[in-house]
């Protein structure tokens, strides 16, 4: 996992982990069986104080 997160809107690197969250992803069934993914997402703060979001999200690309 990385240490840090890019702010989508500014770009600016993050370390200030300010909450988690959790999302779910279902998806359909696969021989019978549900398929339901829960991801833990990390919340940022900007540190940037002319950028227009103060906290986002960290992307979850694979």
């Amino acid at each position: 996992m990385e240490k840090s997160s890019h702010c989508p809107s500014c770009r600016k690197s993050s370390r200030s982990v300010r909450s988690f969250y959790l999302r779910t992803l279902a998806d359909l069934p696969v021989a019978a069986n549900a398929v339901l993914i829960i991801l833990k997402t990390r919340r940022f703060a900007c540190k940037n104080p002319r950028c227009e979001k103060q906290i986002f999200s960290e992307r979850c690309i694979q």
